[in-house]
C-alpha cells in the first residue's frame, strides 16, 4: 500500500534544498513505513475519538450536577412566590403547630383526669353499668307483672261477681301493658352499646395518637388546663360507685353505720 505523507514546512526551505515558491510535492510511501504511517494514524483517530467521548460525557453530567445544587421554591403560575405567599405559609405552618400543641395539651388533659377516674373509659364502664342495672330491674318488673297477671286470672276463675271478673281482666290487660312497656329496655341498651362503642373507638384513636408522639412521657412538659369545680348541687352529682371500685362505702356499710 503506498500512503502519501505530508511535506514540512521546513523542507521547502532552500537550506534544506527546497524551493519556498515550489508547490508541496507529495512523498509516497512503500512498504514497512507505510504500515507504520497507517498504525500512527489509526492511533491518531482513536485518540480523537476518546477525547470526543469524554467531552460528551462530561457534558452530559453538568445537569445532574446542576439538579444537585439547592433546590429553590417552585414558581407557581407564572410568577415566583412572593413575600405575602411565604407569609402566608408560615401563618398556615403556625397555626397547625398550635393546633399540634392544643391536641397534645387535650391529651395531657385526659391523662390527669384519667387518675381521677373521670376518663373516657371510666365514662364507659358507668354506661355499662347503667345497661345491667336496667337489664336487672326491667327482669324484675317482667317476673313481678307474670305474678300478677296469674293472681288477676285465678281470680277470675273464682269470683261470681261479673264486675269482679271484669275488673280481674282489666288487671291482665294492665299486666299486658307492662309487659310492652318493658321493650324499653332492649332499646335503650342497644343506644347505650352504640355510644360505649363509639367511646371506646375515640378512647383507642387517643391511645395510638400518644403512642406515635412517643407515649404519655411525651406529655410531660404539658400542664393541662384546671378544670372547672363544680358547686352546688353539681357537686353532689358523683353517682352510685361501680361494682369493682375500691374505698367505697357499700349500702351493707351504710346500714351498718345506722343500725
Amino acid at each position: 500500500m503506498v500512503a502519501q505523507r505530508k511535506r514540512f514546512r521546513i523542507e521547502s526551505h532552500p537550506a534544506h534544498g527546497g524551493r519556498a515558491s515550489a508547490e508541496p510535492r507529495p512523498v509516497l510511501l512503500e512498504g514497512a513505513d507505510a504500515d507504520a504511517a497507517r498504525i500512527r494514524h489509526n492511533e491518531l483517530m482513536d485518540a480523537i475519538a476518546s477525547l470526543q467521548a469524554r467531552l460528551l460525557r462530561q457534558a452530559a453530567a453538568q445537569p445532574s450536577a446542576k439538579s444537585a445544587a439547592p433546590v429553590h421554591m417552585p414558581e407557581t403560575g407564572d410568577h415566583a412566590p412572593s413575600i405575602s405567599d411565604v407569609r402566608q405559609l408560615k401563618a398556615e405552618l403556625d397555626e397547625m403547630k398550635a393546633a399540634i400543641t392544643r391536641t397534645k395539651k387535650e391529651i395531657a388533659a385526659l391523662h390527669a383526669k384519667g387518675i381521677q377516674n373521670t376518663n373516657v373509659g371510666h365514662a364507659s364502664d358507668h354506661l355499662d353499668a347503667v345497661v345491667d342495672g336496667t337489664e336487672q330491674a326491667t327482669s324484675a318488673i317482667l317476673g313481678a307483672a307474670e305474678e300478677i297477671d296469674q293472681m288477676a286470672a285465678m281470680l277470675q276463675v273464682n269470683l261470681g261477681d261479673p264486675q269482679d271478673k271484669a275488673l280481674a281482666e282489666d288487671i291482665q290487660l294492665q299486666v299486658v301493658r307492662i309487659f310492652e312497656a318493658c321493650n324499653f329496655q332492649d332499646l335503650a341498651g342497644q343506644r347505650i352499646s352504640k355510644v360505649v362503642a363509639t367511646l371506646g373507638f375515640i378512647e383507642e384513636r387517643i391511645g395510638r395518637m400518644t403512642e406515635l408522639w412517643g407515649g404519655i412521657e411525651a406529655f410531660s412538659g404539658f400542664e393541662p388546663d384546671d378544670m372547672p369545680v363544680p358547686s352546688g348541687e353539681r357537686a353532689l352529682l358523683n353517682g352510685p360507685a361501680l361494682a369493682d371500685e375500691e374505698d367505697q362505702a357499700s349500702q351493707d356499710d351504710i346500714d351498718a353505720m345506722f343500725g
